[in-house]
């Protein structure tokens, strides 16, 4: 019969003080041994955050904590107390992560990914003033009747409907 290994045994406050203390003093190694100790608690407070936010996020507990780690190991200059100050600091930093990720959402939700148009811009779509369009007619006219100064029968109904229509001749 197989048996499940032990249960990792939870680390004591003092060993995680301790290399908090020593990352505070620039010992990248110490950094590397804190985050096995302490990444199941923060994987249960990233949950906990989670419950309260809206249903179908899609930012995960897992995820939180891997950006809130990346918010805290960016961290210059931190003198760490001690376990629950960490604990307060990496609350913090998933709480900005998960208020950070709300206002994207709610900036695609309200069209932060469309081009936004100025007034210089929008020139570019104005409709032609007048006299584009006497000359944009005249081309047409031409180029119905031929270039023949003699008027064509269809070339009254075409400049009567662009006038109703306010669309120009095709």
């Amino acid at each position: 019969m197989r048996q499940n290994p032990p249960a990792p045994s939870p680390s004591s406050p003092g060993d995680v003080t301790r290399l908090l203390r020593a990352w505070s003093a620039g010992d990248k190694e110490a950094l590397a041994g804190l985050l096995p100790l302490v990444y199941a608690e923060l994987r249960q407070r990233a949950r906990t955050f989670m419950r309260r936010e809206r249903a179908g996020h899609t930012l995960q507990p897992t995820a939180l904590v891997h950006e809130a780690y990346m918010k805290l190991v960016d961290q210059k200059n931190i003198s760490w107390k001690d376990r629950a100050h960490f604990f307060g600091v990496a609350a913090r930093a998933m709480r900005e992560v998960l208020v950070d990720h709300a206002r994207r959402h709610a900036a695609e939700k309200r069209g932060a990914a469309e081009t936004r148009v100025t007034l210089t811009d929008a020139s570019a779509v104005t409709p032609p003033r007048d006299s584009e369009r006497r000359f944009y007619l005249k081309k047409k006219l031409a180029a119905v009747t031929g270039g023949r100064s003699s008027p064509d029968s269809r070339v009254p109904d075409a400049i009567e409907r662009d006038k109703r229509k306010r669309v120009l001749i095709p």
